[in-house]
């Protein structure tokens, strides 16, 4: 009989021996970690291109940003010297208002083109500070050449040039070489409450207080505009006599009164020398006496515009006046009134627009070849523009007229008008169209 083995327990199956979870787990995190470096060497490659490609990036940004500060400082000048303008009163040179010149330098408020100027350099500065490591210098504005910081003032308004003032004292001064000079009473003096004698003098002492710092500079242009009285009259003149040594382009007189009034401002032609006659470009006169003009003027040669308002005079010296400015390109006449025909034998080669408005002027003959703009304002039409073919816009606001008149009259004046634009207030009386179409009783 076969003999049976004893079973121990040695004869149990042997069981495989289990890794411990930590054991496993750091054997997967290895995995992991070196699947990383493979994955990060495969794309240092990549990364180091990104990092090129920003650090390009980022110093063309810097380069735009140094550009973008050029640019503030160039386009503020060019916006200022555009400016405006301008209407019927736009210039070369930018209008500036005296208003509160009196206090010259009360304000503290920098100009707009200095503000936008410092913003744009202190987010430049943030953007550098990690290309330039502190190395680089930051440019200000009062750095800039003193013959740039003069042309950039010289196109700001006279009270932004006060402004300046109190920001620097190179600046102190920097106001006087303001080249255009605007004198309006109504901004000049305020409306306080004081009699006529005593706004009167404190816009002279303010006018002679702001001329005699500008004394001996370049002054482009000068407007003087205030209501006139007698005692005005030395004074205007000596302010004519300043235009003169400060070489103006430019003059302007506006002083409305009261229509009761029969005394005007006898304006000085001969105060103007022959240089300055042939120096000035722009002539506005309102409320002026014009009569008896000198003997020894020769006119104005290279006047450009000329714009005339309630200015008394005879219609030899309005003729004498227009006709000696042959280079004129801008005419304007308005309720200039001499009840009699205004002629000129000199034709105007170079005038463009011309203007008359309610003025009592039984006709006016003009040879205006290359008239390009025609406005009138008052009753029939005054002026014959048949011969003028390249005239393209005409503008007309009739007071009182026939029907027939404004159907027959204006085509046989105006022939070759290119845009016509009419106003009218047409008598009621007249107005039959039975009687206008008699003719054509089919239509």
């Amino acid at each position: 009989m076969k003999r049976e083995r004893a079973f121990n327990q040695s004869d149990w199956p042997k069981k495989k021996k289990l890794k411990s979870p930590d054991l496993h787990q750091r054997h997967g995190c290895g995995g992991i970690v070196r699947a990383l470096i493979r994955a990060n060497d495969a794309m240092e490659p990549v990364t180091d291109t990104i990092a090129s490609a920003a650090a390009l990036v980022g110093l063309v940004y810097g380069a735009m940003e140094v550009v973008r500060d050029i640019r503030v400082v160039v386009g503020g000048m060019l916006r200022v010297a555009r400016g405006s303008g301008d209407g019927g009163q736009a210039e070369a040179a930018p209008a500036v208002d005296l208003a509160g010149a009196c206090g010259l330098g009360t304000s503290t408020s920098s100009t707009g083109m200095e503000n936008e100027l410092t913003c744009r350099r202190t987010t430049s500065d943030h953007c550098h500070q990690k290309l330039n490591h502190g190395k680089g210098r930051n440019v200000q504005f009062d750095d800039l050449p003193e013959d740039v910081i003069c042309l950039i003032f010289s196109k700001l308004q006279l009270k932004d040039l006060v402004s300046t003032s109190v920001l620097s004292s190179k600046w102190k001064h920097m106001w006087t070489i303001c080249p255009t000079l605007r004198f309006d009473s109504s901004t000049l003096c305020g409306s306080n409450m004081c009699s006529a004698e005593q706004f009167t003098q404190k816009f002279i002492d303010n006018v002679n207080a702001v001329l005699q710092q500008h004394r001996g500079k370049l002054v482009e242009a000068l407007e003087i505009k205030i209501d006139f009285n007698s005692r005005l009259a030395n004074h205007l003149s000596n302010w004519v006599s300043f235009a003169v040594s400060s070489k103006t382009k430019s003059l302007a007189f506006y002083l409305p009164q009261n229509y009761t009034s029969n005394v005007f401002y006898i304006f000085p032609f001969e105060l103007l020398d022959v240089k300055t006659l042939s120096r000035l470009q722009h002539i506005q006169l309102g409320f002026v006496s014009l009569i008896k003009l000198p003997f020894q003027f020769s006119g104005f040669p290279n006047l450009k515009k000329l714009d005339l308002l309630l200015l008394r005079t005879t219609r030899e010296d309005l003729e004498d006046m227009i006709a000696n400015c042959p280079n004129l390109e801008w005419l304007s006449l308005n309720r200039c009134h001499i009840d009699d025909e205004l002629k000129f034998d000199r034709p105007f080669t170079r005038l463009i627009y011309l203007q008359v408005i309610h003025c009592q002027i039984t006709k006016i003959e003009i040879d205006a070849v290359n008239l390009k703009a025609f406005v009138y304002k008052g009753f029939k039409l005054r002026v014959d523009l048949s011969e003028e073919k390249g005239l393209e816009t005409v503008d007309i606001e009739f007071f009182g007229i026939a029907l027939d008149y404004l159907l027959t009259a204006i085509p046989s004046a105006l022939p070759s008008v290119q845009n016509l634009t009419i106003e009218a207030r047409i008598l009621q009386e007249v107005c039959s169209l039975n009687a206008l179409f008699a003719k054509t009783p089919t239509f």
